[in-house]
Order: C-alpha cells, then structure tokens, then sequence
C-alpha cells in the first residue's frame, strides 16, 4: 500500500507541474487505488497533450502509468499504443515487425498453438465506461488523417501504410492482395499467419444417413424372390482418406415359388424379411471438395426369415462385395477457399456395387449374383485445418 501511495504521489505531483486542466489532479486524490478512474484520467490526459502538442509528454504518461500495479498494460490496447507512435510520427518504430508482435501478439510462424486463434480486432468503442472516455474514438480520427499525410510524405513506406489499413480495417480482399502484391514485405508473415484465414477439410471425420436401395438377385436368385426396395442406413468413418463402411438395410419381398425347408413348404407369396449387414474399406476421391467418389471392397451378408411363421428362418447367406459410392456435397460456400469454420453439411449419396453371394445356401440353383444401387441423404462432417495458401 505504501508502494503504490508513493508512486501515486510522484504521479500526482507530476500532473499537478504539467497539467492544470479539469482538476485532474482532485480526481486522482480521491482515487488513489481505483484502477478504472486512474485509467481514465491518463486517457484523458493523453488526448490533451496531444491537443498541444507535448510529445514528450505522452511517452511521460504512458511509461509511468505502465508502472503502476494498481494497472495492467490493457489500459492502453495494443492498436491504440499504434496509433499513437502513428500520431507521434514514429516512422521508425513502425517500421519493425516485432513492434506489433509485441503489441498485438502476432505469430510470424505457423504455431498451432497462436494460430487457432485469430488476431484482435481494433474496436474504438472498447473504453465506453465511464462514458466520457473518447480516446480511442479520437485516435482513430486522426489516424486516417495523419495517415493521407504520411502516404504523401513517405510513398516508400507504402508496405507499411498497406499493412497498417488491414490492422484497423481488415478484409479478406485486402489481406489477398497484401499477400500477393508484396511477398518479400517484412509484414508478410504477419499477415499470411494472423490475417489471413483460410481452411481446408483433411478428409478425416464422418459420413451418416439414410435412403433406400434398390437390390436385383441376378437370374437364378429371381426364380425365387421379387425384386424389393430396401431402406438402407450407413455410416462412414473416414481416417486421413481411407473409410470403413457399415451399413444395415432391411428390406421385405415376396416369394415366387414354393420352397421347401426341413420337409416343409413355403409356398409362394410369403413374406419375407431380409436383413443386410456389410462393412467395407476403400479411399475417399476429392473432386474440389464438392464431390467424392469412394471404391471400395467389402464383406457382408443378410439373414431371411418369413413376415409369418416364426418357427423357422432361411440359411444366412454370406459374400464379398465390390463398387463405389459418390457423394454430391451441397454447400453454398466455395468449398475450396474456406474463410470461416467449416460445419457439416448435406449432401446426396449414390452407391452402386455388386456381390458375390452364396445363395445356393438357401437353394442349390440359385445362383450366386446380386446388384444394387442405393440413393440417400447423408450429413458430412470432416475435420479441417488452417490453410496458408492464398491461390
């Protein structure tokens, strides 16, 4: 307490010497300890000086009340310690990258840990309480004033006057054309690893939904079952591009002819459930993200059992499968130049596949072909990560 009474009193005394405006220094007195009012009354003391030009001043202020513990650095933003060396004429400290890491805490290096965070953005109405704070909104004023007049006096520093337009008024049309017009600016990997945001997916995530499928037995198997739609359900776990498939489809048909199980006959028109069970692996084929065609190979098999008796069920008939799945991706963004944090999105699934069943399980002629062409909707959720390439 001592402490910070002491260094009260030298700041007291050196507003009292170089200020005599508002009764700044009654403010103070009554509020030794109040960070918020101390704050306030250094805002405004800045603005002032500024108003009469004492230079030095400013940096007096600023350094003192950097000091203080009863304060934190954050009484003065990062953007507003800029704008102020702007408004000082500091050309040379905003020359220096480091000058605004230190300030806003930019990364220059792709860190996984900095970059999943975006860069602060510069607020004039940050200090809105007490009401009477108006120092970041007067800054900013003459900011863009001073800035026409550095830009006329310095067209060299041209690097630095387009950099400081994306620090405090960034747009992703600005960020591209830094990134491409000026490559060797020493502001350039401040820019590509703070401001630029771009994502793309790494095909690591999950597909799941549902449609129906359309099954044909082949020749043989025919003799026996009609041709059914099958309600089809899936989900598709992708790991760095290769997918595992499991999928269920149920489906009922109906018998064409007698069939006769353990000495008994079913007899034709009886229905049947069908319930199918496969898993498949195969590698995921990205047309620009919009579309996705996965070969894949698999196993499965399917158990029959009749809608009406309950005594008995056919042979599960087991097999090896082959074919494709595409996926029509359906997003109102461009998929490829991603600029905020992807969510899953609908798409539209067409499978088509063949298999090679051991239907002669269930009876010795029926062969051992079967086709199948599936339509669903399907949500796509894949993981993604951060981009730095700006073509």
């Amino acid at each position: 307490m001592n402490f910070v009474k002491k260094y009260y009193c030298v700041f007291t005394l050196i507003l009292h010497i170089s200020v005599s405006a508002n009764g700044i220094q009654e403010t103070l007195k009554n509020y030794p300890n109040n960070p918020e009012k101390i704050s306030s009354a250094a805002r405004s003391i800045i603005i002032h000086y500024f108003q009469k030009g004492a230079i030095d001043s400013i940096d007096m202020v600023i350094s003192f009340c950097d000091t203080l513990t009863t304060l934190n650095r954050e009484w003065l933003s990062g953007h507003e310690r800029i704008l102020i060396e702007l408004l000082k004429g500091n050309i040379d400290s905003l020359k220096r990258p480091d000058f605004f890491k230190n300030h806003l805490s930019l990364a220059d290096t792709a860190d996984v840990e900095v970059i999943i965070t975006r860069p602060p953005r510069y607020d004039p109405y940050r200090h809105t309480i007490p009401h009477h704070d108006n120092l970041s909104p007067f800054l900013l004023q003459n900011y863009r004033q001073k800035v026409t007049v550095f830009k006329n006096r310095y067209p060299e520093e041209v690097l630095l006057w387009e950099f400081l337009d994306i620090i405090f008024d960034c747009t992703q049309k600005k960020v591209i054309q830094y990134l491409v017009n000026y490559p060797n600016s020493p502001y350039h990997n401040l820019v590509l690893y703070n401001y630029f945001i771009r994502y793309t997916y790494r095909h690591h995530g999950i597909m799941g939904g549902m449609g129906y499928s359309f099954i044909n037995f082949g020749k043989e198997p025919n003799l026996l079952f009609q041709d059914k739609i099958a309600f089809h359900g899936f989900v598709d776990m992708y790991l760095r591009g290769f997918a595992i498939t499991v999928s269920l489809s149920v489906a009922t048909k109906g018998a064409k002819s007698n069939l006769i199980v353990n000495e008994d006959t079913v007899f034709t028109g009886t229905s049947y459930r069908d319930i199918f069970f496969e898993t498949a692996v195969g590698h995921i084929i990205s047309i620009r993200d919009r579309v996705y065609i996965t070969p894949f190979v698999g196993v499965g098999g399917f158990h029959t059992s009749p809608l009406v008796r309950k005594d008995f069920s056919l042979p599960a008939v087991i097999g090896v499968k082959a074919g494709f799945s595409s996926h029509f991706r359906i997003a109102f963004y461009d998929t490829e130049f991603i600029s905020s944090t992807p969510k899953p999105d609908l798409a539209i699934r067409l499978e088509v596949g063949y298999r090679y069943n051991k239907f002669y399980r269930i009876r010795s002629d029926l062969g051992t072909d079967s086709f199948y062409i599936t339509l669903a909707l399907e949500l796509i959720k894949f993981g993604f990560q951060r981009s730095f390439s700006v073509h």
